[in-house]
């Protein structure tokens, strides 16, 4: 055995540094007859599936023969079988198959078929040949031919494992490249890309963005990673395999991607970011107009529910205060019949552009019904939006003013203030800000239908000349007070005496119906706060200054609840001008709560 490990003699060379089985089967036929002598080789090198993948051969004085192949390919099958089972060649095919690979051996020489395995995983096999006057293979020379094979199994293992990755290589890179999303990977240290799928280089417009900080490349003028990154809370966490799903606006594209980010180990072994992102543009922009009002480019019913769900789940989650406002235009109807559906669309646009402009932040506003819209204020109280609602009046109120509009730009509202520990659905808070709108706006009917009646009195009046018209006027006061909800008082300017209504004096405690010098009553039961605009008020009509009175105030009735008043009066005068009566009604506007403090 000395001669077999002769320095002279490369393994290295003769064996590993083959590129194909062709070149490994003429070195190994070289390097064996150092050592030894031999007519013919025939090696076969298999996949790892034990599927066909080259065949090499050398035969004294030939060469190698290129019909090999098809030799390989069709015996291949049944010799892979007899290898899994251990199950002997039969005679007959054993015969057949020498028959087929004289070709490429010695005809009527010594034959030899040894496995080319690496560890239990098969490889190869390999067909040696000796002229018959050299005598069959010897015990000397068997085991020298399986070592060379072992290392034969190590370069085909080896060149199995580079062509499988490759290949999954090669399948990876084609199906991201092919797949209809944006995928990129980036270091999470310096944010420079490592890895960019062809659909997103071709959707950015970018060549080569390998090694570039996706923040530079993939936005337009942004000095910083974008808003929402998640790669700091991924990092932060280290945990791999959970993703962080948010919504981008691209300013380098103008579209809107949904993306998945999380982390993942690198081919390096390092840990990185990985993007999968969604162009959702178009699906945006039709959930859009599914969710739009055409007319007022408000949310629709679907739109704005859909979008108060997800502020209630927010608000709640982040424990901040979320109120919710219905409102109502009034008069829709009447302008309509009046001055056409046009105007009547024009009075819901203008509302609802002076709402959209008090608005801020996750605040919106949605369209209900023909006149009935629902407004959601983020993180404000009731008193907040209250106080929005009421400048949203102002503002329509001026440009009535302005643009003399000949109708009314008003509406009737009902509000509620959802805390964090609500479990109110949108069902529920939807119900419960009709009913309080609902109220106003019966209120609101019953001051338009009184001031319809005055104003048709006062028409009527004027047609005719007071002497023309005779009436019972002691009845006067008792049919006043039945036909209102209100209270009526009639003060006489004289004497500063006044007559209250029954149903103010029972609501009240007040002594009796007749009072003079009522100031001292009000004072005990008008709330601190009110006293000085309601003394005020009444003072003007005392000194003169004035003939008209309206003031509102808090009252404390018998129950020792707050009430809400409105009282409106005019004094009359004589033909010389002097202050004779002072009359007026007082509205009950409801309970008021010390918890509703301005």
């Amino acid at each position: 055995m000395e001669v077999f490990y002769r320095p002279e003699l490369s393994v290295q060379t003769l064996l590993m540094d083959a590129n194909s089985v062709q070149e490994t089967a003429e070195n190994l036929a070289d390097y064996i007859n150092h050592l030894m002598h031999a007519d013919s080789v025939l090696l076969v090198r298999l996949d790892n599936q034990m599927r066909y993948k080259e065949v090499g051969s050398w035969r004294s004085g030939k060469g190698g023969d290129t019909g090999a192949e098809a030799v390989m390919r069709q015996w291949l099958p049944r010799l892979v079988e007899s290898w899994n089972t251990r199950e002997k060649l039969s005679g007959e095919e054993l015969d057949a198959f020498l028959k087929a690979l004289t070709p490429f051996t010695v005809p009527g020489g010594y034959l030899t078929i040894l496995p080319i395995c690496n560890n239990i995983r098969f490889v190869g096999f390999a067909v040696f040949g000796k002229k018959s006057g050299e005598g069959d293979w010897t015990d000397r020379e068997l085991p020298i031919l399986r070592f060379l094979l072992s290392i034969i199994a190590v370069t085909f293992a080896n060149k199995n494992l580079y062509e499988d990755y490759m290949l999954q290589n090669w399948v990876y890179n084609t199906m991201m490249g092919r797949m209809q999303a944006n995928l990129y990977v980036t270091d999470i240290h310096t944010d420079r890309i490592l890895f960019m799928n062809k659909t997103m280089q071709e959707a950015f417009g970018l060549e080569n963005p390998v090694g570039k900080v996706c923040w530079q490349i993939l936005q337009k003028g942004s000095r910083g990673r974008c808003p929402g990154c998640p790669v700091q809370r991924l990092t932060e966490s280290g945990e791999e395999g959970v993703y962080r799903r948010w919504e981008e606006f691209n300013t380098l594209t103008g579209r809107y991607y949904d993306n998945y980010d999380s982390l993942m180990k690198w081919t390096d072994g390092s840990t990185v970011h990985f993007q999968h992102s969604l162009d959702i543009t178009a699906s945006k922009k039709l959930s859009k107009e599914a969710s739009t009002d055409d007319l007022t480019g408000l949310l629709n019913r679907r739109g704005g529910k859909n979008r108060l769900a997800e502020m209630l789940d927010a608000a709640r989650h982040q424990e901040t205060i979320l109120t919710v406002c219905m409102y109502d235009v009034n008069s829709l109807k009447k302008v309509n019949d009046t001055f056409g559906h046009r105007e009547g669309d024009n009075l819901l646009r203008v509302i609802a552009n002076s709402v959209k402009g008090v608005l801020t932040g996750e605040d919106f506003a949605c369209r209900l019904s023909g006149d009935e819209f629902l407004v959601t204020f983020a993180g404000k109280t009731e008193q907040e939006a209250a106080a929005l609602i009421k400048l949203v009046e102002e503002r329509l109120l001026a440009v009535r003013r302005q643009d003399r509009i000949p109708y009314e730009l008003s509406f009737c509202t009902g509000i509620l203030e959802l805390r964090p520990e609500h479990t109110m659905s949108v069902t529920d808070i939807l119900r419960e800000v009709d009913e309080r709108m609902y109220e106003q706006k019966r209120q609101y009917h019953m001051q338009q239908g009184k001031e319809s009646v005055l104003a048709a009195a006062e028409a009527q009046w004027r047609l005719l000349k007071p002497e023309a018209f005779d009436y019972d006027q002691q009845y006067l006061y008792d049919a006043l007070v039945e036909s209102t909800d209100n209270y009526l008082y009639v003060c006489d300017m004289a004497t500063n005496t006044f007559r209250y209504s029954r149903k103010l004096v029972e609501e009240f405690a007040f002594p009796g119906e007749v009072i003079q010098n009522a100031a001292d009553i009000w004072r005990s039961i008008i709330h601190p706060a009110d006293w000085e605009r309601f003394w005020e008020s009444n003072q003007a009509i005392s000194d003169g200054r004035t003939v008209s009175h309206e003031v509102e105030y808090r009252a404390r009735n018998r129950k020792g609840q707050w009430i809400k008043l409105h009282c409106r009066g005019h004094v009359a005068q004589n033909s010389a001008g002097e202050p004779r009566v002072f009359a007026g009604f007082i509205s009950n506007e409801g309970q008021w709560f010390p918890e509703w403090t301005e």
